[in-house]
């Protein structure tokens, strides 16, 4: 038969809870329908961070459920479904998918963003870097490529940047900088970087290049 999938909804028991469960709650609630606010988001984000060897294939920390149309932007909706996949967290929806709109449907349907959420190494994502409000989070992938999110906490636009090297990468002639958001790849000698728009990510799959 089928096996079930057990989901512990009380937070702050990573410490057990991989025992029993298939994933946990992190945090409180990051709102009710149509009033779901960006700031709980950075606060459920934070709080799930803080313990990330508790997840791994089969178990994951659970920061609550994805909230588009429910009072956020539509930037800071795509934002946490990146952090989301970041932070291989399970994909919940909490909107009514009838009602969504077409461009929120192909937001959450991104087939690269969710491989980077479902890749089967398991290893979630962690903070690289921090410079006032802008953040570098990195993940290793199966294959050896790494995701790296620039997210921008911030009010206005923001200049995001890193290297391959401070990401986890090893030394390479160059590397493939893939935009998992615009679908579009470029070469970089190692430099990662980025404007990034308030309340928003800007996410990367990067990877050596052979040879």
């Amino acid at each position: 038969g089928t096996r079930p999938i057990y989901a512990n909804s009380a937070y702050a028991t990573y410490r057990w809870a991989r025992r029993i469960a298939e994933s946990w709650r992190t945090d409180t609630d990051i709102g009710f329908p149509h009033a779901v606010e960006w700031v709980n988001v950075l606060r459920n984000l934070d709080h799930d961070a803080a313990h990330p060897g508790a997840a791994g294939p089969g178990h994951w920390n659970d920061p609550d459920y994805l909230g588009p149309e429910l009072g956020m932007t539509s930037s800071q909706a795509g934002a946490q479904l990146s952090m989301w996949a970041m932070v291989a967290a399970p994909l919940i929806l909490g909107s009514d998918p009838r009602a969504l709109s077409p461009v929120t449907i192909a937001m959450l349907t991104n087939r690269e963003v969710i491989a980077v959420d479902q890749d089967p190494l398991g290893i979630q994502g962690t903070i690289a870097d921090q410079l006032g409000s802008g953040q570098v989070w990195r993940r290793l992938l199966a294959g050896g490529s790494v995701a790296v999110a620039l997210l921008n906490r911030g009010s206005a636009p923001l200049r995001i940047s890193t290297s391959a090297r401070r990401v986890g990468l090893a030394e390479s002639r160059a590397y493939t900088v893939r935009d998992l958001w615009a679908h579009r790849s470029t070469k970089s000698g190692g430099e990662i970087s980025a404007v990034v728009a308030p309340d928003s990510v800007v996410l990367y799959r990067v990877a050596a290049v052979a040879g």
